[in-house]
């Protein structure tokens, strides 16, 4: 048996294998940048979408007479992101969830007792 060609190709199947193992672990980490990438873009476009909506609907309020309140952009982008955040959690419970909101709820209480809010 010539053992230069079996050394050679048992040295080719192992560089594939390393080869292979080494891009699906690339591809993974690539994956999951990608995800939170585009998750922090979403956050970004759908608080201000939002933070837009509830300001023309303030100043349609104002034209007939009505006053309404509305909270700061940053209020908007940090909500967005603390739920993205939940929502990028792999194992999420009702209890994350509650403490979810709670955390929300206390940022709100905190511009309302504070009273920075934007007025229209």
């Amino acid at each position: 048996m010539n053992w230069d060609i079996l050394i050679g190709f048992a040295a080719g199947i192992s560089g594939s294998i390393i080869t292979l193992v080494g891009n699906y672990i690339n591809n993974r980490q690539n994956h999951k940048f990608e995800i939170k990438k585009n998750l922090q873009n979403l956050t970004l476009e759908q608080s201000f979408k939002e933070y837009e909506i509830k300001t023309n609907m303030a100043k349609e309020y104002e034209k007939q007479g009505k006053s309404i309140t509305i909270y700061p952009y940053s209020l908007h982008l940090v909500y967005y992101s603390k739920f993205a955040e939940y929502l990028s959690k792999e194992n999420r419970t009702d209890k994350d969830l509650e403490k979810l909101l709670r955390e929300v709820e206390s940022y709100t209480k905190v511009y309302d007792e504070n009273s920075r809010r934007e007025k229209f």
